[in-house]
């Protein structure tokens, strides 16, 4: 199985560098741009990068957890990096990204809405400001709640009193767009919390320690659960899409789902609460994360089936109902303060976003297929393949035979959180 996954990725990959089948760049209403990187120093730098990084992977496996952690972050950053300079400077890049109302959109958002408009009225009159924001290019934003541009509204009213340092990250990043009018306007406080969006590498990699967390909880031993989390700087979502936002949806995904299989083994509701609280936050960033939810009903569901009801005290169904209500209470927390302060529901967001959907032409039937496809490529078919054959298959037979899932079972539930950056 290991030999015919490997052997279907290599293909896949000689065709679409080759562009044998461009529909497999999609199509249909919208297709991938081919636009490949040219095979200079630039490339036989990722190349490099990503060979020290596999020969650190064998030989940090000798050592420690926490070094095989501590080498998976830094190499996720490392390649996040490497695949971003293959397009030019890796800071001018990122910071062009980070400002640009279409390629992120939010920090653009936050400064010519939130900050000229009044944080009050944009928050009052946010689904039509989403029409606003779709019709001047701005799409992002305009598909999701406010919460993206929010952050980084709270980071520059924060760091408006760090006089000093705000001077001096402004002097460093002005330069790197100091021929856009917009930016220029720009107080050094609001060009201070682009920062947070040039850390998105980090923020990232920092997706490992969930990962490895939950492998654990799942039942999985240090060394599988290090396994599973060294993946992670390998998905190419994550190194594609830096520094886009779908790039920290992961981080909060899995924490949360750490943090719900903590507090289902434990059988204690505040962490299943705190897991509610992690997704009102990714949500409130934005809804393409909400099919995780689907995920962890089904986990508690399944867990309370094949392993709860079977150990002493076993509980009864009506634990699963008190699980969902807690959980539940921590996900409405941010969507709740949002509606005291604007009068606004998620159904109002929803709907503002579905309508921005409505004027898209696709053939439904076909992106039906495609939609998932694009998930697996770019969370990768080899992580796909090996969570699904390995993992679904298998993990609740595991669980109910002996408990919860080793490492199948931890690969199985991590699968889908791989894929969120490829979500949106």
């Amino acid at each position: 199985m290991r030999r015919l996954t490997l052997f279907l990725c290599l293909l896949l990959g000689c065709l679409l560098a080759l562009d044998a089948i461009p529909a497999l760049r999609g199509g249909w209403g919208w297709q991938w741009p081919y636009d490949p990187t040219p095979l200079n120093g630039r490339f036989a730098l990722l190349v490099a990068l990503m060979g020290g990084y596999l020969l650190g992977v064998v030989l940090s496996r000798r050592r420690g957890v926490a070094l095989q952690l501590a080498w998976a972050v830094l190499g996720g950053v490392a390649l996040s990096l490497g695949a971003v300079n293959l397009r030019g400077a890796p800071d001018e890049l990122l910071f062009q990204r980070v400002v640009s109302p279409v390629y992120t959109g939010s920090n653009a958002a936050a400064v010519r809405n939130m900050s000229r408009v009044g944080l009050a009225e944009s928050l009052q009159e946010w689904p039509v400001l989403m029409d606003e924001l779709a019709e001047g290019g701005n799409i992002h934003v305009a598909l999701s709640p406010p919460g993206q541009p929010l952050v980084y509204y709270g980071l520059a009213q924060a760091a408006t009193p760090l006089g000093p340092l705000t001077g001096a990250l402004d002097a460093r990043l002005r330069p790197l767009q100091c021929t856009d009018e917009e930016v220029m306007r720009y107080t050094r406080a609001e060009m201070t919390s682009t920062l947070f969006g040039l850390l998105m590498p980090l923020w990232a990699a920092l997706t490992v320690f969930p990962l490895f967390a939950g492998a654990r909880l799942l039942g999985a031993d240090q060394a599988s659960a290090a396994r599973l989390a060294q993946w992670w700087p390998l998905v190419p979502a994550g190194l594609f899409f830096t520094p886009s936002w779908n790039t920290l949806y992961p981080l909060l995904v899995t924490g949360s789902f750490a943090v719900l299989v903590l507090g289902l083994t434990r059988r204690q509701m505040r962490y299943v609460l705190l897991a509610g609280l992690l997704m009102s936050v990714a949500t409130f960033l934005n809804f393409s994360v909400v099919p995780a939810l689907m995920l962890m009903g089904w986990y508690t569901l399944g867990y309370w089936f094949f392993i709860a009801r079977r150990g002493a005290p076993a509980p009864p169904f009506a634990w699963t109902v008190q699980v969902g209500v807690w959980f539940g209470a921590g996900l409405s927390a941010c969507w709740v303060a949002f509606w005291l302060f604007s009068g606004h529901t998620p159904w109002a967001i929803l709907q503002a976003a579905f309508d921005q959907h409505l004027s898209i032409e696709r053939d439904y039937w076909v992106w039906l297929v495609l939609h998932p496809y694009d998930m697996a490529l770019f969370a990768g078919w080899g992580v796909v393949g090996a969570g699904r054959s390995r993992g679904l298959a298998g993990a609740w037979q595991t669980a109910a035979r002996r408990g919860p899932a080793p490492g199948g079972g931890a690969r199985a539930c991590a699968g889908p959180d791989l894929a969120h950056p490829d979500a949106e």
